[in-house]
């Protein structure tokens, strides 16, 4: 025995020399579809195959047995197995058993976790659940793609199952039963009952009883037939992280009470008869980071603000499904990767708020199809590459453009005239070129404007200061522009800024307007 302490997978007691856990599970046990023949076949050698030995019943000190994702064959899990008393912990998931699940496994009154999950070809299946009920400790319950259709008592019996944290069914057949009179599962952490076909009767048993769950963090109820509005009782579960209500049946408007679950990270009502507005208590979820709508909602969308949310990952062509969306704001998150060409989409688009996140790539030239677009805001990411009159030159209703601090080229004909006219634009740490560009003198109402740190070498053109609006803010500084500043005229905004600093200017300093604040 002392030679098993070697063992891959083995481990044994130091002192006793006792096993007390067998770790068999398949090393490598996802086949690639983009792998090659040879790493494949590889993959599939290393599966345990054949009989499982009865002498497993001599190690009465194992506590721990992991056969997952091996190629038994089909055959049926061994009854014996329902003998090895000190077990704690037996995963058989995706090992390739079939046939019916042995009800010995309910002498195992000390196992805490429990892991049955299939393969649909497999053919799993339990007519009775009522050995469950020894399972007194059982803390971890997966029988995902076990059929379930003929166990008519498997809510009742789970119902008797005091410390249940976690509980998988998905693609179960659960049948349509007759609820207990109270639904006792306040101790559920994480419950998964995706893909089972459930309608009304039942539905409504569970969600009375989801009151009660004030632990629950994660609810999967996707892919079944609810189709009633989304229930009150779901609002209240103010510790829910992850919730997928996805492909069901569900109608109606979505409440205010959405608002109450601040402790959502991940939301899915996608693929459901939803309609009318997003509340405006969803700008309560602090903590979201992903939110996917589809059908009426998105269809009817006017405003859409997670602004400040924590999102994260990337925008997505899901966004195309928002068709009547008018104001996207998404700022001060950590959104990644590219902006998607599919944007252009949104054709009813009038604000585009990106700023504040980590966008990567160019600008997509589909932007320019946007031409209801008065706000676009997508300063201080980390975008790149030409920005000229492909991308923006057809945007006739822009007033206000926002992409400083990104690493934008500017490269537009010198006698471009713009057909829009702005009140605020920054070019911050743009490369704009050496002269100041020629397309701004047309910018009559330019009230606020930042070019600093643009690589100007230029000095301050006169007609700088002719615009109809006097500015509120104007930031030159950083750069390298040359000669006298030219007189600031008199009739600033009050309050306004202006930023010459870091630049090579010289001669006297001009009198300044008594509007200038800073």
């Amino acid at each position: 025995m002392t030679d098993a302490l070697r063992w891959d997978g083995v481990v044994c007691d130091n002192v006793t020399a006792h096993v007390l856990e067998l770790h068999l599970a398949n090393p490598r046990p996802f086949l690639d579809d983009y792998g090659s023949d040879a790493e494949n076949e590889a993959i599939d050698r290393s599966k345990l195959r054949g009989k499982i030995n009865p002498s497993l019943l001599k190690l009465t000190h194992l506590s721990y047995l992991n056969l997952s994702q091996n190629g038994f064959g089909g055959i049926p899990i061994l009854d014996f197995i329902g003998s090895v008393e000190s077990l704690r912990h037996l995963d058989l998931s995706k090992a390739g058993f079939g046939g019916l699940v042995p009800n010995q496994l309910g002498n195992l009154s000390s196992l805490e976790y429990l892991n049955l999950r299939a393969d649909i070809e497999d053919n799993l299946y339990v007519t009775d659940l009522q050995w469950l009920s020894g399972l007194s400790l059982i803390e971890h319950l997966d029988l995902s793609d076990v059929d379930l259709a003929q166990a008519s008592n498997w809510l009742q019996v789970l119902n008797t199952l005091p410390f249940l944290k976690i509980l998988y069914l998905s693609g179960c057949q659960l049948p349509q039963v007759p609820p207990p009179i109270h639904l006792n599962l306040s101790s559920l952490a994480i419950l998964d009952l995706s893909l089972n076909d459930i309608e009304n009767s039942l539905g409504g048993s569970i969600f009375h009883g989801l009151v009660n769950m004030t632990s629950l963090r994660h609810l999967d109820l996707s892919n079944n037939l609810f189709n009633s509005s989304i229930p009150e009782s779901l609002y209240s579960l103010d510790s829910l992280q992850f919730l997928n209500l996805g492909s069901n049946k569900f109608r109606g408007k979505l409440s205010s009470a959405i608002g109450n679950m601040t402790s959502a990270i991940d939301l899915d009502l996608s693929d459901n008869e939803l309609e009318g507005p997003i509340p405006i208590t969803m700008g309560n979820l602090c903590n979201l980071k992903s939110i996917v709508f589809s059908g009426c909602v998105s269809n009817q969308l006017d405003k859409l603000d997670l602004s400040g949310c924590h999102l994260s990952g990337q925008l997505t062509n899901q966004l195309r499904n928002f068709k009547s969306l008018k104001e996207l704001h998404l700022s001060r998150n950590s959104v990644s990767g590219p902006i998607p060409i599919s944007i252009a989409e949104l054709s009813s688009l009038r604000v585009l708020e990106l700023d504040q996140n980590q966008l990567k790539g160019q600008l997509p030239r589909s932007i320019n199809e946007l031409t209801n677009l008065e706000i676009h805001d997508i300063s201080t990411n980390l975008l790149e590459g030409v920005v000229s009159e492909t991308h923006i030159g057809n945007l006739p209703k822009l007033k206000v453009f926002q992409a400083s601090k990104n690493s934008f080229v500017l490269r537009v004909s010198p006698d471009w005239i713009p057909p829009f006219e702005l009140e605020l634009l920054g070019l911050r740490s743009w490369n704009v070129g050496l002269m100041f560009p020629l397309w701004l003198h047309s910018q009559k109402h330019l009230r606020d404007l930042d070019i600093s740190g643009s690589r100007i070498t230029d000095s301050i053109p006169d007609w700088l200061w002719n615009f109809s609006s006097p500015f509120q803010y104007l930031n030159l500084s950083h750069n390298q522009i040359h000669g006298q500043i030219p007189g600031i005229p008199w009739a600033m905004s009050v309050d306004s800024v202006v930023d010459l600093s870091f630049n090579l200017l010289s001669g006297p300093l001009p009198q300044i307007s008594p509007n200038v604040f800073f």
